[in-house]
């Protein structure tokens, strides 16, 4: 004889796994049941933070696609070509961050499978059927649960390893595009400088040529170094300045592109739901408008079978004057035979 545990048959207990095996003494029922008291072993199996699931519509915001986005950004914003170091440097950042992300969602979905495996196990274990004389104890069935968290624990322990080392190698790319960048930007403010400067020496070259025959003219030369020197000062605070309201305006941009999207994903929900609730108006028209016609012709809707019929009053109704025609015919013949 088999049988199926079902956790609402005995003592009305839900959190239990199985009902208490027919015949367990009554000094170990307690013992079953503190054994299989936390059926959900597991718990529910959360997202993967850095790895897109389509199925579930999860689409987290990927450190390495951020970093690429910077990458590009940069390229567009400093016009750097194939033949630049930089570039070349910034092009194989970008594809081991297209390499690491895939090693990373690869690592991540065997781990999930196994996972997904253990996960089956337990539902096998908490759906099994078993024999009268063949019948688990507590202690079997808490052995057999403990199994299986032990085995999930170095699954969950590689994942939240992996992810460690994941954020560590994007760290570690971040900081060489840092370098990277940094090498760009020095080499761009020693050229522009050097272009700043160049009328200045030429001007100096020409003051000592003439030194001998403009003595005179020195004091004024100095002042005008030290004017220019002043208008450098002050174009590089104003640079400066130039940059961190570019990087506001940027963090502020980011930011409402975000509101955007919830606005629009808002919108989308509202849209969906609006929908449905003509459709079900237009149906209930739809209803009314039938009742109204049936109503018209007498019928009425029979809920037993689900179709129309005729209303009982109208069934009667036709019923007499059927009833009437006929006895005004037997009439009639009887005269007729009278007359004749």
């Amino acid at each position: 004889m088999e049988a199926l545990y079902h956790p609402d048959s005995i003592f009305g207990d839900e959190e239990t796994w199985y009902d208490a095996p027919v015949g367990l003494p009554a000094q170990h029922a307690q013992e079953y049941f503190d054994a299989l008291e936390e059926q959900d072993v597991l718990g529910d199996l959360s997202e993967n933070r850095y790895v897109h699931n389509p199925r579930t519509n999860h689409y987290p915001k990927l450190p390495t696609a951020t970093l690429q986005n910077k990458i590009t950004k940069f390229i567009t914003a400093h016009h750097l070509t194939n033949d630049d170091a930089e570039y070349v440097q910034l092009s194989r950042v970008s594809n081991k961050l297209v390499d690491l992300q895939e090693d990373h969602e690869d690592e991540m979905r065997v781990q999930d499978r196994k996972i997904n495996s253990l996960v089956e196990e337990l539902s096998a274990v908490r759906t099994t059927r078993y024999e009268i004389e063949n019948i688990y104890s507590g202690s079997d069935c808490k052995r057999k649960r403990d199994l299986i968290v032990a085995k999930a624990t170095p699954c969950f322990r590689s994942k939240a390893r992996l992810e460690e080392q994941y954020l560590g190698a994007v760290s570690v790319l971040a900081e060489q595009v840092q370098q990277i960048k940094g090498r760009v930007r020095s080499a761009r403010d020693a050229r522009r400088a050097q272009e700043r400067w160049r009328p200045v020496l030429e001007q100096v070259r020409n003051i000592v040529e003439q030194n001998a025959r403009l003595e005179g003219g020195v004091a004024d030369l100095r002042a005008e170094v030290g004017r220019l020197r002043a208008h450098l000062r002050a174009h590089r605070n104003a640079v400066i300045l130039e940059r961190r309201r570019r990087d506001a305006a940027f963090h502020a941009s980011q930011t409402y592109l975000a509101r955007l999207n919830e606005g629009r994903d808002r919108e989308r929900d509202l849209e969906v739901e609006v929908n449905q609730q003509a459709r079900i108006m237009q149906q209930q028209a739809n209803w009314i408008h039938e009742l109204e016609a049936r109503g018209m012709r007498n019928e009425v809707f029979d809920r037993q079978n689900g179709s129309w019929k005729m209303a009982r009053a109208t069934r009667k109704r036709r019923f007499n004057e059927d009833r009437e025609e006929e006895e005004i015919k037997e009439e009639r013949g009887v005269k007729r035979e009278r007359l004749y």
